[in-house]
């Protein structure tokens, strides 16, 4: 990725984060719970290239994708670790739900039943 991609996607993730976190009527405690623990857990299904989606990287199987990087960059901002939480992708908002996961990247798309539920960022991708 070129730097100046890299540089975009990082302004775009500061941008984006206060609105990637779910059911939070107060986001900075959501922040402050992940910089707490150290981790940043990310719910997704990788089935979504090029957003997220498995590869063999360094003979090893990997997941990558825009969206992967973009979460790469929220938790170096943040100063924690990323947790990449792989799963079927009905199980993805309801990780998010019970607390299991941060956010979810994995290609949801905002519908008025889950705003009801869920706080989504601004579509960057249509």
């Amino acid at each position: 990725m070129n730097k100046m991609k890299k540089v975009l996607m990082t302004m775009f993730g500061l941008v984006m984060l206060p609105l990637l976190f779910a059911c939070s009527n107060n986001q900075s405690a959501g922040i402050e719970a992940i910089k707490s623990k150290g981790k940043l857990v990310v719910a997704l299904n990788p089935d979504f290239a090029p957003f997220e989606y498995q590869k063999v990287v360094d003979g090893k199987n990997q997941i990558v994708g825009s969206d992967i990087e973009l979460a790469k960059d929220i938790a170096t901002e943040l100063g924690v670790e990323l947790e990449l939480s792989p799963m079927s992708f009905d199980n993805v908002l309801a990780s998010v739900q019970s607390g299991k996961a941060d956010l979810a990247i994995s290609s949801v798309s905002k519908t008025n039943e889950r705003s009801k539920v869920f706080d989504f960022s601004t579509p960057y991708y249509t």
